[in-house]
């Protein structure tokens, strides 16, 4: 007889027999194990960037772990968008280990708030940062509607470690509609109006130029933002310079000390500093590489764009203005003659449609296929508005997606003709 488990150990269990929802709910089962691993995996890390006599900077598995953890992120909300799609329920809430797995990954990366050089390529506030990327979850990025969104985040890079930004900012939203993040706030707002206190900024890392507020994007503006971030990126490029010309030092120093060491066991230690010190110069060394290129083409694309506020707009004619009248005058006739139609026939009751009808009802739901299968069977209004999911199988309707979006508009025709 098997020992029975806690109720605690159940990390996650399916309540559905379809195949298709198990196999989708398999895969972000396994997704969100990989993501559990990656950051579990960075706080390991972490001590040693919280003691400051640790010499530990593993900065090739920190980049990896990341780059694998952002990854694993962005899957696992995009996997639950799929699963809540497939199920008909945009806000079905994903339960691991008993709780809404999108409400908390919300906070998930709060403790790296308080060792930030461990992330020397996010530049974002670290605490509501699900995705470890320039934009918390709390910047006003968020508050604009999505094509304004977009078009301002991409100011920031096209993609972050190979993912695309317009995905990273979609997925943020998904996170934000979850409502946490709100409720917290009220939660922690007084009954009074306090004005909103200027967060410290963690000691040697750059304090960040506030972002430009403008919610329609003008061009001006985009110059403004754009140099701003021409601006942080040269002042991160002299940083790593700096720490490049004070590792060549450190490796001198090493260097000169083993000439004149012949213990051996000095001499390996020393050894073992000198190969740990050339190891983070590379990393240094690639990571300004990068950056400096990455810079270049922020320069061309900031001096495109000046060069295109730059020059001067053409002058309206007047044989323009004319031909703008005259197209404004057809449309005033047009939509005079569209108000001077008769109404178009109200859509009937379902209890009242006939055979043709319903066909036609089923056809406009983009179901070409099943509409004729119910037509081939003879089923009218009153049928229809009386069919269950099981009816609609017997009928030859095996596609379960095709039943449910059927009896869906089913329900809210008989819901407006009451």
């Amino acid at each position: 007889m098997h020992e029975a488990r806690p109720a605690t150990a159940i990390i996650y269990a399916s309540q559905s027999g379809d195949p298709a929802q198990m196999a989708l709910e398999r895969s972000v089962v396994h997704m969100i194990i990989e993501r559990e691993t990656c950051l579990e995996a960075l706080l390991q890390v972490t001590p040693h960037f919280h003691d400051p006599h640790s010499k530990v900077r593993p900065w090739k598995v920190i980049g990896n772990l990341t780059l694998q953890y952002r990854r694993a992120s962005m899957d696992v909300v995009e996997g639950i968008g799929q699963w809540r799609a497939l199920l008909g329920a945009p806000r079905q809430a994903f339960l691991w280990k008993h709780s809404n797995y999108l409400s908390k990954m919300v906070d998930d990366t709060a403790s790296f708030a308080s060792v930030p050089d461990m992330f020397r390529d996010c530049h974002g506030d670290l605490t509501l940062n699900p995705f470890l990327s320039p934009f918390a979850l709390t910047d006003s990025l968020f508050d604009l509607d999505e094509p304004a969104m977009l078009a301002k985040a991409r100011l920031a890079g096209s993609e972050i470690g190979g993912i695309d930004m317009d995905r990273i900012c979609r997925a943020s939203k998904v996170l934000l509609a979850e409502g946490v993040l709100q409720q917290r706030t009220k939660a922690a707002t007084p009954a009074k109006t306090v004005p909103q206190s200027t967060p410290r900024t963690p000691k040697g890392q750059v304090t960040p130029t506030p972002p430009v507020e403008s919610h329609d994007l003008a061009p001006h503006d985009k110059l403004m933002l754009m140099k701003v971030h021409l601006d942080h990126g040269r002042a991160k490029l002299r940083a790593l310079e700096d720490d490049r010309a004070s590792i060549s030092e450190r490796m001198a120093e090493i260097t000169a000390k083993l000439e004149a060491t012949t213990l051996p066991s000095k001499v390996r230690m020393l050894q073992n500093n000198l190969g740990a010190l050339n190891n983070s110069l590379r990393a240094v060394s690639g990571e300004i590489f990068q950056r400096r290129n990455e810079l270049t083409r922020q320069e061309a694309t900031y001096r495109l764009q000046a060069s295109k506020a730059k020059r001067p707009r053409p002058q309206i004619r007047d044989e323009l203005h004319e031909v703008v009248a005259q197209d404004q005058k057809m449309r005033d006739e047009l939509v005079a003659a569209l108000a001077r139609r008769e109404p178009e026939p109200a859509v009937p009751a379902l209890d009242a449609m006939n055979e043709a009808q319903v066909f036609a009802f089923v056809k406009d739901l983009g179901l070409d296929a099943c509409a004729e299968k119910l037509k081939a069977m003879g089923i009218d209004g009153p049928l229809l508005a009386v069919s269950t999911d099981q009816d609609l199988q017997e009928l030859g309707i095996e596609v379960r997606l095709h039943r449910v979006k059927i009896l869906r508009e089913v329900e809210k025709r008989l819901k407006d003709g009451q």
